[in-house]
């Protein structure tokens, strides 16, 4: 299931790459190239592993038995990958993404576990498997206007590592028709698409997860065959290394990836392949990660993954994913010195076997990573703002993040806003992710485009606010303007107002944890004329409503909802369950509050508290979100009762509970953005 739901990438790319959506950055400075395959390591294996890694391998496997597991894991998938029948192409004789991805994770695995053991079979399947693969009529689309695609790019990468990992094993006629293939199924259609005779391809030069993995795929292909065939590796090495630093900016400044957590681990993996490549073929990366954000994407993924394992979810993503088990952590721990994202990613392996990857015993760290606890709360910013914050990392922690971003991103969806919420090991806030990609319209995303009237797209089924039923902006962009630590009732701030305009001239979203045992959300719109407003969470709970107050029941675990203000607003529930040809959403509801057109200023407040073991959380005082994280205004000094005649207490000003949650210092912290 994982790898088909990422069949039909593409197509959306392609859409978001026509509409020029390349962020706007100051120019970075291109890598210093010139002369870089002068310093290319002569012989073989030398593509992310290397003969003396294979040695190291050997000896870490009989002291360390965690990297022994890991090693059984690989093995066990090494026996059924080389079990399997040979690769065979489509009816029209090409490869697609699925075949090509199975064709890269049987060359890694069969050919680490060749090279471990000097078993034959292991070594046999990769030679039949890309032989087969270089016998194919083509390796893309078979349009005679189809360019070099994703397909392409990953079958070229599993022929470029089978030729340097079985370098010795290949006769030179069967070397031959390896690089012929590169030549002709992947170099050539590459230098037509950079637009070497013609104009450049929709890929060319963009930011989006497409450009990464194409140009991963060349570098470690040009790689791979440097020595015999120069000229064109050169070539080809000059464009996609200038090319593949702006899909490695979108990560800045701290290694958010804006299409959503799916379009993350297509992306990441590719690049640190290349990476990786680069280190052992030429001894460095060449600086083009320096300044990135790369460095910071394995604490992203780690901080915005949910207690049970599954990631917080934006954009065209599978729902329910689970990026657990990430060889490219033990990479980014090496490159950049974070041993904690190698022990997040060995203690996965500990917990969740045959997650194990050849790439795991490559990267594998040298001396067992210290354990260290990783903070509770998070913010990150970048092209999508995102703020996490927990109970703990413990399975039945209390769990919520709010995103900002930019609607118009590629696989994005109209969700600025955007909060999810997991607690007693359950989901009760969440984010549907992609459709299919074949809905009619799916690629119509500008305003008012019919890409937004599919549920899954469109903000009607985001845990965002809607005013008088419209949709989000399509071309605006939001941020956390304000992001809040506090020990006991972290919360961060997202301003809205260009999701809004012009309907609303303000619109903010506070997300906070209250002491860290439920969940408040609140939401400040000032509207340009009076309109309805309807806040909405969908959830695959049942809801059993009582006025402004429900309960939300999950597998025998309990969440109660309560609207603190407008205090006379009652909850609703919708179906989110639709028809065909979308998908069914079956057993989902979305909990509202539905606010009618009144006065121009609107504030809903919603408090969600699980039920505890040992009790559910009272509700705070509301407070606007200008005072959040502000001490609580003093108390009154008490005047003395005035009486009447038979001692009655005349009426006063009764003095109101100061407790808040949110007790703090009422100063920003020094990340908390100032935009």
């Amino acid at each position: 299931m994982w790898r088909w739901c990422l069949v039909m990438l593409v197509p959306l790319a392609l859409v978001g790459a026509e509409r020029g959506r390349t962020p706007p950055r100051g120019a970075k400075p291109l890598p210093d190239i010139a002369g870089a395959l002068d310093r290319l390591v002569p012989g073989h294996p030398r593509l992310v592993l290397t003969t003396a890694r294979i040695a190291a391998i050997k000896e870490q496997l009989r002291r360390d038995p965690e990297m022994r597991d890991a090693y059984d894991d690989v093995m066990r998938n090494a026996d059924s990958a080389a079990a399997r029948p040979v690769l065979s192409p489509t009816k029209d004789g090409t490869t697609t993404i699925a075949i090509s991805r199975q064709c890269v994770a049987l060359v890694y695995t069969c050919g680490i576990a060749w090279h471990l053991t000097g078993r034959d079979a292991y070594a046999e399947a990769v030679r039949a498997n890309i032989l087969a693969a270089c016998a194919f009529r083509i390796w893309t689309d078979p349009r005679p206007d189809a360019s070099f695609g994703m397909d392409t790019a990953e079958m070229l990468h599993a022929v470029a590592i089978a030729y340097d990992w079985l370098y010795e094993r290949w006769t030179p006629d069967e070397r031959a028709i390896l690089r012929r293939a590169m030549i002709d199924f992947a170099f050539t259609p590459a230098l037509r698409d950079f637009g070497v005779g013609g104009p450049p391809s929709w890929w060319v030069g963009s930011y989006i997860n497409c450009t990464a993995d194409h140009d991963a795929g060349l570098i470690i292909g040009a790689l791979a065959i440097a020595d015999e065939e120069p000229a064109m590796a050169r070539t080809i090495l000059d464009h996609a290394l200038n090319d593949i630093v702006n899909p490695m900016r979108t990560y800045e400044p701290d290694g958010v990836w804006p299409e959503g957590p799916s379009y993350w681990h297509t992306t990441t993996f590719a690049v640190c392949d290349a990476l990786s490549a680069m280190e052992t073929a030429l001894g460095s990366t060449l600086g083009i990660d320096a300044g990135t954000g790369l460095a910071g994407t394995g604490r992203y993924v780690v901080m915005t993954r949910s207690p049970g394992g599954i990631q917080a979810n934006f954009g065209d993503s599978y729902d329910w994913i689970d990026l657990q088990g990430l060889p490219p952590l033990m990479w980014l721990a090496r490159r950049y010195q974070r041993p904690e994202y190698a022990q997040a990613q060995i203690e996965t392996l500990r917990v969740r076997r045959n997650r194990a990857d050849a790439r795991d015993l490559i990267w594998w760290p040298e001396t067992p990573p210290v354990a260290r606890p990783w903070p509770l709360d998070a913010y990150f910013a970048g092209r999508c703002d995102v703020a996490s914050m927990r109970s703990g990392w413990d399975d039945d922690a209390l769990f919520a993040w709010i995103k900002g971003g930019w609607n118009e991103v590629n696989h994005g969806h109209l969700d600025l806003g955007q909060f999810e919420v997991y607690a007693l090991g359950k989901c009760w806030a969440r984010d549907l992710g992609r459709d299919d990609y074949r809905l009619p319209g799916h690629h119509d995303d500008g305003q008012g485009g019919r890409r937004w009237t599919w549920f899954r797209m469109g903000t009607q089924s985001h845990n965002v606010p809607m005013i008088d039923g419209a949709q989000q902006n399509v071309a605006a962009s939001a941020q956390i303007a304000r992001w809040h630590e506090d020990p006991r009732s972290p919360f961060a701030i997202a301003d809205l107002r260009a999701a809004y305009a012009p309907a609303a001239t303000s619109a903010m979203r506070g997300l906070m944890l209250v002491e860290r045992r439920a969940v408040l959300v609140q939401d400040e719109i000032v509207l340009a004329r009076p309109a309805g407003v309807t806040w909405s969470m969908l959830t695959d709970a049942s809801i059993a409503i009582d006025g402004g107050r429900a309960v939300l029941t999950l597998d025998g675990e309990r969440l109660a909802a309560q609207i603190l203000e407008p205090t006379t607003a009652v909850f609703s529930a919708a179906s989110g369950e639709r028809p065909p040809p979308e998908l069914p959403n079956t057993g989902t509801s979305l909990l509202q509050v539905r606010i009618p057109a009144g006065g121009d200023r609107v504030r809903v407040t919603v408090l969600l508290a699980p039920a505890w073991r040992d009790g559910i959380q009272a509700p705070p005082r509301v407070r606007p979100l200008a005072e959040w994280g502000k001490p609580p205004k003093p108390e009154r000094p008490e005047k003395p009762a005035k009486t009447k005649r038979g001692g009655r207490a005349a009426k006063g000003d009764a003095a109101q509970d100061p407790a808040s949650p949110d007790q703090g210092s009422g100063q920003a912290p020094a990340d908390a953005p100032g935009r």
